[in-house]
Parts: C-alpha cells; structure tokens; sequence
C-alpha cells in the first residue's frame, strides 16, 4: 500500500506547494506527527482494569473501526483522482495529507490488536496453538500484499502522461477499494461472532 502511494505522489503530486519543497519523506512525517497527535489525545483517556471479555469486544471494535477508516481513506483517494481528472494539472499536496492522517488513526486502532490479545483472548490449552496461527496469519497477509501489489501495478509509470496516470490509479484504487469493501464485509461478521462468543458463557 505506501509503496503504490509513494510511487502515485511521485508521479502525480505536486512536489513544490507554494514555493515549499514537499518530498514524499514529508507524508511519512506528517502521517508520524498524526499518529503522535491523536496518541496524545486517546492517552488522555483514563485507564481501567478490563476483563479477558471487554478486552476481546475492545480488540474486535478497534480491528473493525481501523478497517472502516482504511476503507473511507481509499474512497477518498478514488473521488480526489476522478474529480482531478477533468484537470491537466498535478494534484495537490493537500489533498492527499488527510489520507496520511486517516492511515496514521487506522493503524493507532489496530496497534493493540496483536499477540498479546490473541493469549488473553485464548483458552490457557490453545494458547501456543493460537500463537503459531497469528504468526502464519503474518506470513499469509505478506503474500496477499504481494498479490495486491501485482493487481494494482501501474507498468511503464514514468513513461506515462499525466492524464494517463490518473486514468490508471484511478482503475488501481478502485480495485483496492472494492476489495476493503469485501474486506470490510468480511471483518463486520467475524466481529458479531466475536462478540457473540465474548458474551456467552463458556469455559475456560
């Protein structure tokens, strides 16, 4: 995903704004000082001590919310390239800092979704079985972005037209956004079932 967005800023963004230079180092330092920003805030947030069942509910919220926010930020990214379309010009650099922000809020939801909540949520006899599932479930995400990667491929990026450009990214984050649709889908069930199962009684 950054590298598709790296490559799309370097192709079709602006990279002066007024007289200021904006590299794409710039977004990776913005979507930073986002993260920081809204860290600051959601840590302003008194803690309490959670159950194994909040902490699960918590977990599925989060996962769910974080993919919602990825979704609308592809959607955004999709309506900015077709409205920009009728224009011969380069987008520019403000458009595309909110996606930045928008990514830096998703992952700041999903931080906490990891190992440690895959041992709280799991029963003390599967435990280590449910340590190697999320450790395959990383290995298979690396191969699903590498098939995503292949999907959207813009071939012969630099020797393009501008025009031309915004046609192909346009097609590509659509691409992307229709499958964070399913995704989403996806997720919105698996997170009634955890909730489902986080609220019945079962043993331990």
């Amino acid at each position: 995903m950054f590298l598709s967005f790296t490559l799309f800023i370097l192709r079709v963004v602006q990279p002066v704004w007024h007289g200021i230079a904006i590299p794409v180092p710039y977004y990776v330092t913005i979507q930073s000082i986002s993260m920081l920003l809204i860290a600051l805030v959601m840590g302003r947030r008194p803690s309490k001590r959670e159950t194994p069942v909040h902490a699960g509910i918590l977990a599925a919220n989060q996962f769910l919310f974080a993919i919602i926010i990825i979704t609308g930020a592809y959607f955004l990214m999709t309506e900015i390239i077709d409205f920009s379309l009728v224009s011969p010009m380069q987008l520019s650099p403000l458009t595309i800092m909110p996606i930045y922000v928008l990514i830096a809020l998703a992952e700041l939801l999903l931080s906490p979704v990891g190992l440690s909540t895959v041992t709280v949520l799991s029963s003390r006899h599967k435990v280590s079985t449910m340590m190697g599932v999320f450790f395959v479930s990383l290995g298979v995400g690396g191969f699903l972005s590498g098939k995503l990667a292949a999907l959207t491929a813009i071939p012969n990026g630099d020797n393009q037209t501008l025009v031309a450009l915004k046609l192909a990214y346009s097609a590509s984050f659509h691409r992307l956004f229709v499958i964070l649709c399913v995704i989403l889908g996806v997720t919105v069930v698996i997170n009634y079932i955890i909730r489902t199962l986080c609220r019945s009684p079962h043993p331990a």
